[in-house]
Formats: structure tokens, sequence, C-alpha cells
């Protein structure tokens, strides 16, 4: 009883509870294959198992394995009856749903993926042959938690680098584990909720290393964390590629930069420059065409496509909407009314707190010029999609921002605090606090509950 007790005199204790308190919630909830592409994610998982299993001899044999055992699932879960279509329920009789035939819906089995290292970590709960395949896929969502659960704990160290006042350490690890997207997002069947661990980690390296204390305070140990992250990272998900720019920043901004050090650092990526360059071998951007879609479209509506309605359905998404079924549900308004104020006041604080004072702050400076390099690369991104003949990839949404999750709640602190004085900060930081648990609770009981359960 005494353990339990001091456990709980810990404030940050108390956050890791919530958070997996919510965890499990969404877990129980939301229902198999309706997080962002779980299906595909299983699928993989499957296909490394079988593959592993027959030693890599009979990879056509691992793909009807596979095949087989992921078309059953998707039908009896109805996955494809419930994506798109707001009028099937997943709780509602079969022939409420369309495309209820699952054969047409992404299964993850067609090749092995190398981005695999999130895949390799769940093999253990697919090896459990004696567990069904419902079973399994629970059970890698609970390690998935786990993971999402250890980037909250990164956050709270990270925190406690920046600030003082333990209440201000409080407020980043409290914003992550009641932002439910991001928990809904990692808590599923999917690489994002390791990717974005990956990017908490450097995020937390790069403010040690700016601030000169806390563990990677030393360069060698600095570089050496980000040689290890960015590759883990880059094994996981394309969008580690970004991790040595996060390094490569803040080896820049520091001032601690040697002829031996840059050395060390280009030697320890230059294994993710080849990757990058393979990776876009097969993407050729047309400027030609480019341009000739700028001309037709009229400036103004090129502008508006490419920045401002992507940039609603980016906050939409981020905040929850857009989040199931997949895209086909909506946050309530008045919370979007409430985080619009919340980020235009951050961002706008934060900006003129940047350029009103002669003496820069490198961790304001770093959060701001990652959030610009983020959104120029998530820009080009949805050039592709936007734009006839392009490659179609997929168009921007708000759960791909989570890598910079936390350089956005750096700028968004530090506008509030130039805006508000230290007391006022503390009460309009903790009631935010309190009006995302609100939130948390009236998007389960209007969001998700209604969309498959009703």
């Amino acid at each position: 009883m005494k353990r339990i007790k001091r456990f709980f005199i810990k404030p940050f204790n108390v956050i890791l509870v919530v958070a997996t308190v919510w965890g499990l919630v969404w877990l129980s909830f939301v229902p198999p294959f309706q997080g962002a592409d779980e299906s595909v994610h299983l699928g993989r998982v499957k296909l490394w198992l079988y593959s592993l299993e027959s030693g890599f001899q009979n990879f056509e044999a691992a793909q009807a394995s596979c095949q087989e055992d992921m078309g059953a699932l998707l039908e009896e879960h109805r996955t494809n009856a419930l994506r798109f279509n707001p009028l099937s329920s997943y709780a509602a009789p079969q022939d409420r749903g369309h495309f209820s035939n699952s054969s047409g819906y992404d299964h993850g089995c067609e090749r092995l993926s190398w981005l695999s290292f999130y895949y390799w970590t769940t093999l253990p709960f697919a090896a459990l042959n004696q567990w069904s395949g419902i079973v399994q896929f629970y059970g890698i969502r609970l390690w998935s938690l786990v993971i999402v659960l250890m980037g909250i704990k990164m956050a709270h160290e990270t925190g406690k680098l920046l600030f003082k006042e333990e209440s201000d350490r409080l407020l980043i690890p409290a914003f992550l584990a009641l932002q439910p997207l991001f928990m809904i997002t990692g808590m599923s069947v999917s690489y994002d909720g390791l990717t974005n661990m990956f990017f908490l980690i450097a995020t937390a390296a790069c403010v040690s290393y700016l601030l000169e204390k806390g563990p990677c305070k030393e360069t060698r140990r600095f570089l050496k964390v980000g040689v290890v992250v960015s590759l883990l990272g880059m094994l996981t998900k394309w969008t580690g590629v970004l991790l040595p720019f996060y390094f490569g920043l803040a080896l820049l901004l520091s001032g601690r930069f040697s002829r031996k050090t840059l050395i060390a650092f280009m030697a320890g990526t230059g294994v993710f420059a080849a990757v990058i360059t393979m990776g876009l071998e097969s993407y050729r951007f047309p400027i030609e065409q480019f341009f000739e879609w700028w001309q037709q479209q009229g400036v103004g509506f090129a502008v508006y496509t490419l920045f401002i309605e992507r940039w609603i359905v980016v906050f939409e998404s981020f905040w929850g909407g857009w989040g199931f079924g997949w895209l086909d549900v909506y946050t309530p308004p008045v919370f979007l009314i409430f985080f619009s104020i919340l980020t235009c006041g951050g961002v706008g604080g934060a900006l003129l707190q940047w350029f009103n004072v002669r003496k820069k702050d490198p961790i304001l400076t770093f959060s701001l010029l990652v959030l610009i390099g983020f959104e120029i690369v998530a820009t080009l991104y949805n050039i592709d999609f936007l734009i006839p003949g392009f490659p179609e990839s997929g168009f921007t949404q708000g759960r791909y921002y989570f890598p910079v999750l936390l350089p956005f709640l750096v700028v968004m602190i530090a506008g509030w605090k130039k805006i508000l004085s230290p007391r006022r900060f503390q009460m309009a930081a903790w009631a935010t606090v309190l009006v995302l648990l609100i939130y948390n609770v009236v998007y389960l009981e209007t969001v998700l509950i209604p969309r498959f359960y009703f």
C-alpha cells in the first residue's frame, strides 16, 4: 500500500496512469483494422513470420498463408464494410455495410517490407500460433501502447531539461497523453508509434546537446545517439530519413562544430544519404509539369489548394477529425475553435519572442526551423498527389505531423509564455489540460462510439 501511495505522489506517474487508461480505452473501442492501415501492417508481420518459418525457401507459400489468414480476419470483422461508409457500424447487422468482400482490401501480404524494425519487434506476439488471429492482433496493439508510453516518458525527460518548474515539465507529457489521435495512432498495429518515439528521442537528444546538460551534452555521445536513432528510425518508416537532419541542425546551432565533428557526422550519416538516394530513385519531380499546373490553375487557386486547403485538413485531422472509417468522422466544431485559438496564439507569441530578442533561444530556433523544414517536405509530398500525372502517394494528414509534435509544443509553450504572465500561464496551461481531458470524453462519446456502435 505504501508503495502505491509513493507511486502516486509523483505527478508524472499520475499522467502515465491516465495515458495508460486512455490508451486501453482507445485500444478497446477502436474496432479491429480501423486504425490507420492496420490490415497492411498486420499482414506484413504475418508475412515475415511465415517467411521465417519456411527459412525464406518458399515465398509463394508464405504469401498464400498470409493472405488466407488476413482474408479470414478482414471478412470476420467486416473491414471493408466500414471503410468510407458512415452508414455502416461495427455492431450493426451484416447487411448494413457495402464493400464487404475483404479480398479487395489491402492485406499487406504482397511483399516483404525492408523497413521492418517495428514488424520484427512484434514477431513474438504473432509467433504464438496457439493464439487466434484476433488475440495476436490485440497483443500487438498492447505492445504498441507500451511504445507510446515509453515515448511519453521521453517527453517528460525533455521537459526536465527545458524547464525548472515541475508544473511546466509535466505539460508536454500531459498533452501527449490527452491528444486522442496521437494515442490512437500510437496504439494501433502500425509503425507510426515507434517512428514517433524515435523522433521524441531525437528531439530530447538535441535539446540536451544544445543546452549542454543531460545525457547527450557531449558531442561524441550525441553523434553516437544520432547514428543509432537515425538508423533504427529509417529501418522503421521512410519518415526516418529526416532524423539525421535533426541531429545535423542541432550540431550547426550549437556552435561546437569542428572539422573532426563534421567528418564523424558525415561518416555516420553517409548510409542514410545512400538510402535517401535509393528511395528517391523512382521519383522524378517534373518541374516543368508543376509550373504548367500552376499556370493552368491560377496563382490564387494553386496557393489555396497547396496550402490553405491542406492546412485545414491537417489541422482538423491533427485533432482527431478524419480519423476513422477511414477519414469520415469530424471533430466537434467548438473544440476546433478552441484549438485554433490555442495554436494561433502560441505560434504568434513564439514568433514575436524570436524576432524581438537579440540573443536567440537555441531551443526555440531549433524548434521553429524543424517545423519550417518539415512543412517544406510536406508541401513537396502533397504536390505529387495534387498534380495530374504525378505518382499518387496520398494527401497530407494530421498524423503525419506527429514526428514534429515535440518541437511544436516547445513553440506553443514559448509563445504563450511570451503573451501571458507566469501566473496566468500556469492557469491557462492547466485549464487547457482540463479541456483536453474533457475533449477525450466527448470524442469517445460523440465521435467514436456513434461511428462504430450505433
